[in-house]
């Protein structure tokens, strides 16, 4: 009863006038970032530099011949192996590694299988251009030498080591650190849980 003799019925509970502690959203990864951007800027690049290397086979007659025999160039069939060795393998490769860039920023789960993918392929692909890149080395070389007999080029043998030692190091850097990462059991349950 109140004070004016009327009878209260129990009212509905209301809200709470206060604010209650919310929970606490646990923050998520930042390597999903850093990581994919890095992909989506090498695999861009790396598709690119790939289309580049197909459309230079169209324009290497035109340079051959407004080059002529210039001084310390590498016969015309080497230079059109690497620019179809570079086109065939860098498009599919920087495409493959862009879509799995894309994939690592929106948290896919199939980023893995892409990246694992790409650095499986990317490490022999690195060899066999090294192995191309030595040929058009000691083919520019050879030119140098028959072009001007009296000349030697001094450590030939050591800058094709350096070119080939340096290109496998670059080259196998991104492939061995996704390797590396997504053989990770931290890496390995946090994107088991991703769509």
């Amino acid at each position: 009863m109140t004070d004016h003799g009327e009878t209260c019925e129990p009212q509905a509970a209301a809200p709470p006038t206060f604010a209650a502690p919310l929970a606490a959203k646990e923050p998520q990864a930042g390597w999903p970032g850093v990581i994919g951007i890095i992909a989506i800027v090498f695999g861009s690049l790396g598709a690119l530099l790939g289309a580049w290397s197909f459309a230079s086979l169209v324009f290497l007659p035109w340079l051959m011949e407004l080059a002529g025999t210039g001084f310390g160039l590498p016969p015309p069939e080497h230079m059109r192996t690497q620019a179809i060795f570079g086109g065939v393998t860098a498009v599919p490769l920087g495409l493959l590694l862009l879509f799995a860039g894309i994939a690592t920023l929106r948290r896919r789960r199939r980023c893995v299988r892409l990246g694992v993918i790409w650095a499986m392929l990317k490490i022999p692909v690195v060899v066999a251009g090294a192995a191309v890149a030595v040929g058009m080395q000691r083919a520019q070389f050879d030119s140098i030498a028959a072009q001007a007999p009296g000349m030697a080029v001094p450590f030939t043998g050591t800058v094709i080591v350096f070119t080939v030692v340096l290109q496998i190091i670059l080259g196998w850097s991104l492939p061995v650190f996704l390797l590396i990462w997504f053989s990770r059991r931290r890496i390995k349950d946090e994107t088991a849980v991703w769509s």
